[in-house]
């Protein structure tokens, strides 16, 4: 572990950086990554990083989705073409 993880200046600087953020509001993936070596506000950026990322990716396959469904909406709704035979049916 750095020094900033180690000691209280690491947190003191996430506090001032993040003070609406509780320690037991952090995910323990972060703690994880600051066991390993990485600073508080290193692991919590990283960590917020990840998860924006992720809901990015989620956001970008459900207007895919979306897109698909829409499209398949409107290719449902066509007319087929009549056949010539059906056709003779409704001649008078």
């Amino acid at each position: 572990m750095d020094e900033e993880s180690m000691d209280t200046g690491g947190f003191q600087r996430f506090a001032r950086e993040h003070p609406d953020v509780k320690p037991e509001d952090i995910d323990r993936d972060v703690w994880l990554d600051v066991h390993r070596g990485m600073s508080l506000s290193e692991a919590y950026l990283s960590n917020e990083n990840r998860k924006l990322l992720s809901e990015r990716e989620t956001a970008r396959k459900n207007a895919e989705n979306r897109e698909k469904a829409a499209e398949s909406a409107r290719s449902s709704g066509k007319t087929a073409a009549r056949d010539p035979f059906d056709e003779g049916w409704d001649e008078d």
